[in-house]
């Protein structure tokens, strides 16, 4: 039996890590938790063409729609800027998008982490709030921290699930072929 090919959305960047030069990139410990759960990781490209981004889909086995912190920090903690997910980065939104609908209409297994999470709520139709979620009144208390603690350092609370609804999958689930 091989191990399931596990797709991990990327992340685009033009040049403003490194001046002049554009990179797709993710976080490293979600290929290495790929990894060792016994998954194939496999980084999905950044792509202009649609086709390609559907094509793509038909070397993986699950998706992972991970998150990012460069054009969060950039984008959203500046509050002179847009503050919605595709206008923060259209060509990686595009990308995201066009992942997550293709592992949806072929049943794949999908886990959304943080910004990957979002982006899933939006292609489902699910709302977010434009503003900064810091600053609504009754959400005094949540805090979410953009990248100013140490990766090793766990920043999100524990979600709970609406009543019906399983937000939990474990690895086993995620990388056992069906």
């Amino acid at each position: 039996m091989r191990s399931t090919r596990v797709g991990i959305t990327t992340g685009w960047e033009q040049g403003n890590v490194v001046p002049g030069w554009s990179l797709i990139y993710t976080v490293k410990a979600c290929v290495e938790a790929v990894e060792k759960a016994g998954g194939i990781p496999l980084l999905l490209p950044v792509v202009n063409d649609p086709e390609i981004r559907r094509e793509t889909l038909n070397n993986i086995d699950a998706l992972i729609a991970a998150g990012e912190v460069l054009s969060v920090k950039r984008n959203v903690l500046k509050g002179d800027q847009a503050k919605d997910l595709e206008s923060q980065n259209p060509l990686r939104f595009a990308n995201e998008r066009d992942y997550l609908l293709g592992a949806l209409e072929r049943n794949m297994p999908i886990f959304g982490i943080c910004r990957g999470h979002q982006v899933l709520n939006v292609v489902c139709g699910g709302t977010m709030y434009l503003d900064d979620i810091h600053l609504r009144p009754e959400n005094s208390g949540v805090v979410h921290q953009q990248g100013s603690r140490p990766p090793t350092e766990t920043i999100h609370k524990e979600v709970e699930p609406s009543a019906g609804l399983s937000t939990s999958i474990t690895s086993r689930q995620l990388f056992t072929r069906r």
